[in-house]
């Protein structure tokens, strides 16, 4: 029995500290982080609107070097009103098993929508931070 307290303790005590979404208060979720974002500027432009193919390999040596961003990728297309073709772009910042959060980059500006799995926090004109479970 007593083994079972001491089992039960270490989980409560522990699991807060493991990163699971479910302990992350509202703000913590949607904290913004704009000196990540700060550094992956200057490139967001060329990748939103070149082939995903074309920028892979720049995208993961960026994300790679920074400390903080997981991963750059592109997630779906729009088309804007010239008829270019733009390339919507996701920047994780934390994955914690079918959960993650991060950024979306829109380059047009044009407006997401929220989805059953995933929550979204305009920031300005073309970024979203996100919360979502990918399951």
């Amino acid at each position: 029995m007593k083994k079972l307290v001491l089992l039960a303790c270490a989980v409560v005590y522990l699991l807060p500290g493991c990163g699971a979404p479910l302990f992350h208060s509202h703000e913590e979720r949607f904290a913004p982080a704009p000196e990540l974002i700060e550094q992956v500027e200057p490139y967001l432009e060329k990748w939103a609107t070149t082939s995903p193919d074309q920028t892979r390999a720049e995208r993961d040596e960026v994300a790679s070097r920074i400390d903080g961003i997981l991963a750059i990728y592109e997630e779906g297309t729009r088309v804007t009103e010239v008829g270019e073709t733009i390339y919507i772009l996701v920047i994780t910042l934390n994955r914690w098993g079918e959960w993650e959060r991060g950024y979306f980059y829109v380059h047009d500006g044009s407006e997401l929508s929220e989805r059953s799995k995933t929550q979204l926090r305009r920031v300005n004109e073309r970024f979203y931070i996100f919360n979502r479970n990918t399951f």
